[in-house]
């Protein structure tokens, strides 16, 4: 199983047309940023054999209505599609939730209304399994962020943002 993100597909088939021409034993599940195809995406490429069903991507835009005008303005709707696949994996008799993220790395606001909606998602799930790219920056001096003058400024420490995301797994 192979979870990717910032696909920035134009389509929901792009990952799977692409790998098509060169692997049919292959499977994809996507989720393009159907609001605007320059921000996120994320797929679920596996093999035909593994048993997996996909149970929901991110195409809703409803939850961004109930933010605030300050949120709204930190995470923008035409970038709130594309961030999350979710598949069921069934091993045995236990079902795996596995769940694909691209972070917005654009601010820590909006991965800190992104956390929220994580956890009011999947607060209740059981076996989950969280992979992607969470453009979290734990250690300022081994993470940077590279700009042509490369400079530092502009970096944020999240970790309280990956301590919410720990208090999440933990309950």
């Amino acid at each position: 199983i192979l979870c990717i993100q910032e696909t920035r597909s134009l389509t929901n088939h792009r990952i799977a047309d692409t790998i098509a021409d060169s692997r049919s034993d292959f499977l994809v599940l996507e989720a393009p940023n159907t609001q605007c195809h320059t921000h996120g995406g994320v797929a679920i490429i596996y093999k035909k054999h593994v048993q997996l069903k996909l149970i929901g991507v991110d195409n809703e835009t409803a939850w961004w209505d109930t933010l605030t005008a300050i949120e709204k303005n930190r995470f923008p709707k035409n970038q709130i599609t594309g961030r999350w696949i979710h598949a069921e994996i069934k091993i045995g008799t236990k079902t795996i939730n596995l769940i694909n993220h691209y972070f917005p790395s654009s601010s820590t606001k909006a991965r800190d209304i992104h956390v929220k909606q994580i956890q009011q998602k999947w607060i209740h799930q059981e076996n989950i399994i969280m992979t992607g790219d969470w453009n979290f920056v734990i250690d300022l001096q081994r993470d940077i962020f590279r700009t042509k003058e490369n400079s530092r400024s502009g970096l944020t420490n999240h970790e309280h943002q990956i301590q919410e995301m720990q208090n999440f797994y933990e309950n």
